[in-house]
């Protein structure tokens, strides 16, 4: 990392949570992806999920045919009928991890895992253990009210840390101080921070539809412990954007969907958070410190920005997607991206 009095250079970002969706969306979400990231962990919950490794290999393909600025890791839907020979085909295809979601917690979770059965997934959670891949977790539990599910859904997954202590275990867009608690308790259990819970609290989200995500924003006080936990260089909280891309015809209506689109500010807005607490020398650790997890080298590749004033553009086309803090003034900017 390099810095000056008005401008930084920092290495291309690592992204280890984010959706690229898919057909039309995915094509758009990559045309308008600035080349500042590096490694970038997609999820699996697309409308058609990726549950086996013939799913994996075809929407590898997919991506890459959209010829995206990173390169993408891929990994598998976590179900109730996910068998260990799944798990072992999926990771001799390049899978990374499989993700577990509870059953109508989020965007596309209705494949997801019901409380009663995750005891049932012994077997499955075995072969994963044994053939190194990752369980990445939506830790909301299903029923619990949006403020309370994630600290409620966290004694089911510190459970799994113990029965499991060989599987590694990634919390997921962490939102509150007891998730930040028990990933730093336990050896084998990761987490990843999101940029708009950096910035966010549930006021926030009261009355503006476009702050409004799965896990929701928490409290002030839950806010401070994610900010504590993303600049204290420790070994297993990093970056995840959750980038959650959503057309604005659908992201506007009443019931639209949880999701924030953040990729297209999400350098200059990461470098305003560390610069203003004097901690810039931590935000090129924050987002690889997960390569190690996920075995992957980062590139040597750098993006430059520069301390200039300017304002996120407000999408007005209902065919695109709108972006995060649109219309804000940020005061740094990416240059020649």
């Amino acid at each position: 990392m390099l810095t000056g009095d008005d401008w930084v250079e920092i290495p291309r970002l690592c992204d280890f949570h984010a959706h690229l969706r898919e057909g039309e969306l995915l094509a758009y979400v990559v045309a308008h992806t600035p080349k500042v990231f590096d490694w970038v962990l997609l999820m699996p919950n697309l409308k058609r999920p990726i549950r086996t490794a013939e799913d994996m290999c075809r929407y590898r393909d997919e991506v890459l045919a959209a010829d995206p600025p990173f390169r993408p890791l891929f990994t598998i839907y976590l179900c109730e009928d996910t068998t260990p020979r799944m798990i072992e085909e999926a990771r001799k295809a390049g899978a990374v991890a499989a993700k577990l979601y509870f059953r109508g917690v989020t965007t596309n979770s209705t494949h997801g895992v019901g409380i009663a059965t995750l005891k049932d997934l012994a077997p499955t959670f075995l072969a994963m253990q044994a053939c190194g891949m990752r369980l990445c977790v939506h830790a909301e539990l299903p029923g619990a009210g949006p403020m309370d599910a994630e600290s409620a859904c966290m004694p089911y997954v510190t459970r799994l840390a113990r029965a499991y202590p060989g599987l590694q275990i990634v919390v997921e867009h962490m939102t509150t101080a007891v998730a930040v608690r028990d990933v730093m308790e336990h050896e084998n259990m990761w987490g990843t921070i999101t940029l708009h819970h950096l910035l966010l609290t549930f006021e926030d989200v009261l009355g503006n539809h476009d702050h409004f995500c799965k896990p929701v924003a928490k409290t002030w006080g839950d806010r401070d412990e994610l900010v504590l936990a993303a600049i204290c260089d420790h070994p297993r909280i990093g970056f995840g954007s959750d980038n959650a891309p959503h057309l604005i015809e659908s992201k506007s209506r009443p019931q639209g969907p949880a999701g924030i689109a953040s990729w297209r500010v999400a350098a200059p807005l990461l470098v305003e958070i560390f610069d203003g607490r004097r901690m810039i020398d931590r935000l090129d650790p924050f987002t690889h410190r997960l390569c190690k997890l996920y075995g992957v080298e980062p590139t040597e590749e750098t993006i430059r920005l520069e301390r200039r004033s300017w304002t996120v553009p407000v999408e007005t086309d209902p065919c695109g997607v709108q972006p995060f803090f649109a219309g804000r003034e940020i005061s740094w900017q990416l240059v020649n991206t």
